[in-house]
């Protein structure tokens, strides 16, 4: 499948979470991208020390990058998506 399959799988991943970002209120988002990126922690953890996780397992394979840490860039999407809400928050933007 290789590059086009991993950039595809992570532009819908994108899309997705900026969707669910959006539609829910500042709480909401907020509690939805601290669990995801505990969640990413937890499986990269999971994946480096060579556990399988069913379904994952396989589009880990087919959509990350050998030589990097997997589950990276949903690592810095997340945390950066936290980031950005709570910055937001805090200057009372909307």
């Amino acid at each position: 499948m290789g590059e086009t399959f991993r950039r595809t799988v992570h532009l819908l991943m994108g899309v997705l979470g900026a969707v669910i970002i959006l539609r829910l209120d500042d709480s909401g988002a907020f509690v939805f991208v601290s669990a995801a990126l505990v969640a990413l922690f937890l499986l990269c953890d999971a994946f480096t020390r060579g556990y399988d996780v069913p379904v994952l397992s396989r589009v880990l394979d087919e959509s990350e990058r050998t030589e990097e840490v997997p589950l990276m860039g949903g690592i810095a999407y997340a945390a950066g998506a936290l980031f950005c809400r709570g910055r937001r928050a805090r200057t009372g933007l909307r």
